[in-house]
């Protein structure tokens, strides 16, 4: 016979009859092999196991002080083979110290109520089914406590505020200390109003002190979040009249705002119709409560009106720019030959003759289109002929001669300098220098054409008339003394002296037959005496210089 006894040991022996003594607890499961003489082997397993059973307790996790009144759960440490191993069952005695047989349970792990503060012997007795038997005693000391409790919401949605308070099962005037998930610590009674922004949960503890006494509680918060909302459309551009189909999702229930324009107010789906740019708001409500909300942007483009001037009118040969406004894009259309441009709303016209132009424009987002039309009146031009040039001799006189047309009724000469007249068709020139006159005429329409003359100038100096005597004797007749002629433009210097060489007279750019720049016989205010004076003269004339000394005699 062999023997196993299921520790490890194992026998041999030849009877049928074997004592083991097992020296750790276990469940265990002896076999034993039988042989015949020929070596046939047959193997037995007992049926019911072999239970060398140990128990062992603690109470390590009660607490030595606690605060009343208090529920306290008595959690002991058990450990027994027949129940971890076996599965069998345990008899448990608990006595919770204080006195009363009522104060007593026969299970696990059982929680019990200190109302009075005291000094309490708490025993527990375990036995097993196979004799084990042990007890532990534990010693709690209950303080006077005041029962802490929270009072505020168990669930919030996301980014609203919750209102904390603290309160008491009995009297007192204790010490407040919360303690937030977030780390905020407040030390009153009810601590401010505090906003959850994120959402998830969120543990507030309060702790409760009555002079060392110090209750514990928490509360859990539940912050649900705010629905995520989707849109279909989250903007868009209608043409007036049309509609367009919004879809939210993310929301148990919504609502929309503004309701005008929509088929219904409430629901997932609406219809939006606008008249004017609308922005509705969608606001969107989940299981918990907690809503949020999103925006649609409808622009809506109304119809316009294209706006060009009916009539104008321009000189032949001419340029006018149109000016059109009201449109986004546009396009000219039909007689298009004297426009710059025909895709632009102010193209510069240049007709030949009267001419209807016809524009056709589309609104923003091509939902509205308009045409309009604009005459342009060719208005016919004069025609003007400044006549022939001419040389002349300076300071002579020259008549211009224009010719124009029939329909002329307006001269205009320029520049004025050296001219008779301006606004005449044959004005007299007597220019000192060359000009270049240009002649415009206008015709009762407006209309306007110019051409132009030159005048130029040779000199003579043979044409020049100094005066070899004079009369300064204030009787009117020759009484002052000053250059005369033609063939001269400027005198750029004229110089009197007397016999002693004394300069009596001096003058510079002077004109020819200038009275106001002549000698009236003075010197310092005073006659000059009878008698031949030397006149020193320096004359120019396209840009040639000509100088004469002469005599000049005074007499009275």
């Amino acid at each position: 016979y062999l023997w196993d006894f299921g520790d490890g040991t194992i026998v041999q022996a030849t009877d049928t009859f074997s004592v083991h003594e097992y020296k750790r607890p276990g469940v265990y499961v002896p076999r034993l092999i039988a042989k015949d003489d020929n070596g046939c082997a047959t193997p037995v397993i007992l049926t019911d196991k072999i239970v060398i059973d140990s128990l062992y307790l603690s109470l390590s996790n009660l607490p030595e002080k606690i605060c009343t009144p208090k529920d306290i759960l008595f959690n002991p440490v058990v450990v027994n083979i027949a129940a971890d191993q076996a599965q069998q069952s345990l008899v448990y005695h608990w006595d919770f110290g204080t006195g009363s047989k009522a104060d007593t349970s026969n299970i696990k792990a059982p929680s019990f109520v200190y109302q009075q503060p005291g000094s309490y012997s708490v025993s527990l007795k375990v036995q097993s089914p196979y004799g084990c038997v042990k007890e532990v005693k534990a010693d709690v000391v209950a303080l006077q406590g005041l029962g802490g409790q929270i009072n505020g919401p168990s669930e919030i949605c996301q980014e609203s505020t919750a209102q904390f308070t603290g309160t008491t099962q009995l009297p007192g005037q204790p010490l407040w200390r919360w303690i937030f998930d977030d780390g905020t610590i407040v030390e009153q009674q009810n601590p401010p109003s505090k906003k959850y922004d994120k959402a998830g949960s969120f543990l507030i503890q309060l702790i409760v002190d009555n002079k060392g006494c110090m209750d514990t509680v928490t509360r859990a918060l539940e912050v649900h979040a705010k629905p995520t909302i989707s849109l279909s459309v989250k903007q868009a551009t209608l043409c007036e009249g049309s509609a367009i189909n919004i879809t939210a999702g993310g929301g148990n229930s919504y609502t929309w705002s503004p309701a005008a324009g929509l088929n219904n107010a409430t629901g997932a789906s609406v219809t939006a119709a606008p008249l004017n740019n609308t922005d509705y708001v969608v606001t969107a409500i989940s299981s918990y409560g907690c809503s949020n909300t999103d925006m649609v942007k409808i622009a809506v483009v109304h119809p316009f009106q294209l706006q060009l001037a009916t009539e104008t009118a321009v000189c032949l040969g001419e340029s006018i720019q149109l000016k059109a406004s009201g449109g986004v894009t546009y396009q000219w259309i039909g007689n298009t030959n004297d426009l710059n441009n025909t895709a632009i709303p102010n193209p510069v016209a240049t007709p030949l003759q009267t001419t209807t132009y016809t524009l056709a424009a589309t609104g923003e987002n091509q939902c509205f289109s308009d045409t309009a039309s604009i005459k342009i009146i060719v208005k016919p031009v004069p025609s003007v002929d400044a006549g022939p040039g001419a040389e002349i001799l300076a300071g002579a006189t020259y008549p211009l001669q224009a010719t124009a047309s029939n329909d002329v009724i307006k001269w205009d000469w320029s520049p004025a300098k050296y001219l008779s007249c301006l606004n005449c068709a044959a004005p007299k020139a007597t220019p000192l220098e060359p000009m270049n006159y240009t002649v415009t005429v206008s015709n009762a329409q407006g209309c306007t054409a110019s051409d132009t003359v030159s005048v130029k100038l040779f000199c003579s100096e043979s044409r020049i008339n100094i005066p070899n005597a004079f009369t300064p004797n204030n009787d009117g007749l020759n009484d002052q003394f000053f250059i005369k002629g033609q063939g001269i433009t400027t005198l750029n210097h004229l110089r009197i002296y007397n016999s002693w060489g004394t300069l009596v007279f001096e003058r510079a750019n002077l004109k020819i037959d200038d009275k106001s720049a002549a000698w009236d016989g003075k010197y310092k205010g005073e006659p000059v005496p009878m008698g031949v004076y030397v006149y020193f003269v320096e004359m120019s004339c396209n840009e040639r210089t000509f100088t004469q000394k002469g005599v000049v005699t005074v007499v009275y």
